[in-house]
């Protein structure tokens, strides 16, 4: 059985999380023996400790080591968790903690699989990179994701695409009771890239329509402190408070779409979109901007539509579009229900990263 440690630089929940959590949750546990490194407890770990998986804690700032003091600290610490539980393949779910399993593996002569989530490649983490590829698996959740690794100079028989997928509660998520108002959703975190303010500019668009706007998700202020308050002052300025709902860290993702007609990805770039295809599961309509991932999930007009990002009038035309036609809405979303479960589903997904895993550490394992 070859264990498997995974990564992760944080132990709240995103996209990247509720990934590593189906990941889990479907590997093969006859043949896979998975081990988590988190930097402290927190609802990541909650989920994780439901699955029965062990759980293994290092400092945050050593986890994601930057510097020539961190890094000799981490890598001592990894290597003695490393041998303390008999790891054959460290798995990094984040290019955030990416430089201490390069560099590990380098060292040590250790095989590693980094998880590339993200249009983002430091100086230092693209030298790494390209000097240590001999021991580096890379996973890339989209094709511009490939593109952009490969533009960055990673050998392309390095890469494999993995996709993301959604559970299968989504696929049993009902569609919400017939009342007055459509409701337009935007899920996942607030952050300042997610493009939350031409939706809202475009819900000020459609004050002739019986619509309502819930945005769902935990506000991250790394890249923008003050966004949420800017978001807030744009809503007040378009007199629709009344019609848009912050609700917040939503635990259970397939309950809050219960409640939703549509949902909106208007993100101004985005590496995946995992949102997108737990919404076309859930049998929703998606309106996303064409970019990055998204162009990878919607197939445009047949499961949603992509629009230009930062395009508030797109946005708005394709509402009212979908406000006018609940037939239409209810084709594009049975569309994108078959779309996700044929191209988007988990065990396909898993099933392919145990074939990469396979082809790592089949000769190395242990017992």
């Amino acid at each position: 059985m070859a264990k498997i440690l995974y990564i992760n630089p944080t132990s709240r929940i995103g996209g990247a999380e509720r990934s590593l959590l189906q990941i889990l949750s479907a590997l093969n546990k006859k043949k896979y023996y998975p081990v988590v490194l988190l930097p402290s407890p927190g609802p990541l770990a909650e989920e994780i400790s439901k699955l029965k998986i062990k759980i293994i804690y290092m400092p945050k700032y050593l986890i994601e080591a930057h510097s020539i003091l961190e890094l000799p600290v981490a890598l001592v610490w990894l290597h003695f968790i490393i041998k303390t539980h008999n790891i054959s393949l460290i798995h990094s779910n984040s290019k955030f903690c990416c430089r201490l399993p390069i560099l590990y593996s380098a060292f040590f002569n250790a095989k590693a699989i980094l998880h590339w989530r993200d249009f983002s490649l430091w100086s230092d983490e693209k030298r790494y990179t390209n000097k240590y590829q001999k021991n580096l698996h890379f996973l890339a959740v989209s094709k511009e994701i490939k593109s952009f690794l490969v533009d960055n100079s990673v050998n392309l028989s390095k890469i494999s695409i993995s996709y993301d997928g959604a559970d299968e509660s989504f696929y049993e998520v009902p569609l919400p009771a017939k009342k007055d108002k459509l409701t337009i959703a935007i899920t996942g975190r607030i952050d300042n890239w997610k493009g939350h303010e031409f939706l809202i500019e475009a819900i000020g668009k459609l004050k002739d329509l019986p619509v309502e706007l819930l945005i769902f998700g935990e506000f991250h202020k790394v890249n923008d402190p003050d966004y949420l308050i800017k978001l807030k002052a744009q809503i007040d300025s378009l007199g629709i408070s009344d019609r848009v709902k912050f609700t917040g860290f939503q635990k259970d993702t397939a309950e809050a779409l219960s409640q939703v007609n549509i949902v909106c990805v208007p993100s101004i770039f985005e590496p995946f979109g995992m949102v997108a295809v737990e919404a076309m599961a859930a049998g929703r309509p998606v309106i996303a901007s064409n970019t990055g991932g998204l162009k990878d999930i919607i197939e445009d007009g047949v499961t949603g539509y992509l629009i230009e990002p930062k395009n508030a009038n797109a946005i708005a035309q394709k509402i009212r579009l979908l406000h006018s036609d609940p037939a239409l809405r209810s084709a594009l979303g049975a569309a994108g229900q078959k779309r996700a479960r044929e191209l988007f589903g988990i065990r396909e997904q898993v099933k392919k990263i145990e074939e990469i895993y396979n082809e790592i550490v089949g000769n190395t394992t242990h017992q």
